[in-house]
């Protein structure tokens, strides 16, 4: 999180991470989370004064690189995996999956901003036949891109089942 007293720490970010996802701390359902790009001319501590005095104080995150197959759906968006898992003291098991994708002209998959909602077959990390998004209007293609998601595979599935399995235990 950074605040005024945080600049020199927040210029050496800029400088490992160009472009950059700015996360306002007092924010939800995606509000102000956006892409910041900077060059090597960018005056950081202008940038900064401008972001805390737009947000306040806020989190900046190297940007997460969404995997190809992922983007094809919308490439506008951070399109997200999500597993629901539970851990009983012994072991960890996976209760549930979807994947979160935006729709056209926003960087965010969030319900708030349009996304949309797909379940995920977990056997195979194929998705159903239809998603939902936030109004419960059902979508067998995605609007913008026209891809269809029943069977649409989620890539590197048992790796990412492993992980969530993994995680779940820690």
């Amino acid at each position: 999180m950074y605040s005024e007293a945080d600049f020199a720490e927040f210029q050496r970010f800029c400088k490992k991470a160009p472009v950059f996802v700015k996360k306002p701390v007092v924010a939800q359902k995606g509000r102000g989370v956006e892409p910041v790009k900077t060059v090597k001319e960018t005056d950081t501590a202008a940038l900064m004064k401008h972001l805390l005095e737009e947000n306040g104080p806020f989190v900046a995150e190297e940007l997460i690189e969404t995997h190809e197959s992922l983007k094809a759906v919308n490439p506008d968006s951070v399109n997200t995996v999500r597993v629901e898992t539970y851990f009983d003291g012994r072991t960890a098991y996976i209760s549930n999956a979807f994947f979160r994708v935006g729709k056209a002209g926003f960087f965010v998959d969030n319900g708030s901003a349009g996304g949309i909602i797909v379940p995920i077959h977990l056997e195979t990390g194929k998705l159903m036949e239809q998603g939902r998004d936030k109004t419960n209007i059902t979508y067998k293609i995605h609007p913008d891109t026209g891809i269809p998601f029943k069977d649409y595979q989620i890539p590197n599935w048992k790796q990412l089942l492993k992980l969530a399995k993994k995680l779940a235990a820690v």
